[in-house]
Parts: C-alpha cells; sequence; structure tokens
C-alpha cells in the first residue's frame, strides 16, 4: 500500500507555500495598508512609472517566495534532525532496558 501523502508529494499535489495565511493578529489589517498605500502611489504615477512599480512590488513577491523556501527547507530538516534525535534516544534506552534486563537475569 503506497503512504497517500508520499504519492500526493510526488504526483505534486501538495502546496504549502499555497495554504499559508497568518493567522497572527494584525496581519490582515497590515496587508489592508499595504493595499491602500500601493493604490495611492499607483494612483500618482504616470503609466510607464506605474508598470515599473507594479514590477517592483512583484519583485518583492519574487524575493519573499525565495525565503520561504529558506525557512521551509531548514524547518524541514531540522525536524528531521529531531525526529532522528528521538529515534536515537530510544534506541539508546531500548538498548540500556535490554541491557539492564539480561545483566539482572544473569545475577540470579
Amino acid at each position: 500500500m503506497v503512504n497517500p501523502i508520499l504519492k500526493k508529494l510526488y504526483d505534486g499535489e501538495i502546496h504549502p507555500f499555497d495554504e499559508i495565511v497568518p493567522s497572527a493578529p494584525g496581519y490582515r489589517e497590515l496587508m489592508h495598508k499595504i493595499e491602500d498605500e500601493k493604490e495611492y502611489f499607483l494612483r500618482k504615477l504616470s503609466e510607464t512609472d506605474e508598470e515599473r512599480f507594479e514590477e517592483l512590488y512583484a519583485s518583492y513577491f519574487d524575493v519573499m517566495n525565495f525565503h520561504a523556501y529558506e525557512y521551509f527547507s531548514v524547518g524541514y530538516k531540522l525536524g528531521a534532525r529531531l525526529t532522528l534525535a528521538v529515534f536515537e534516544d530510544d534506541k539508546i534506552t531500548n538498548a540500556k532496558v535490554h541491557e539492564q534486563a539480561f545483566s539482572n537475569d544473569a545475577d540470579e
């Protein structure tokens, strides 16, 4: 049986970046302010400058995508290392328990 999440990941059906909507207080208010300010400046600009401004704005989103990828990558690697550490601790703990169990049997 194929793991459903691995299949979805392989098939390109998982898009974490598209699903992220910050729920922090003030996020929506800040986004509205940014859009209002953007519209204010766009009204003041010539058509040529408006196009340049839109390109600049789009470039900021491209840079944010690069940052998002790095955040995801660092977080994923950290999660994997934490998982490995947990299993390594379990392995050591299990080995100690096993050793103690057999050393107690030998003492009897």
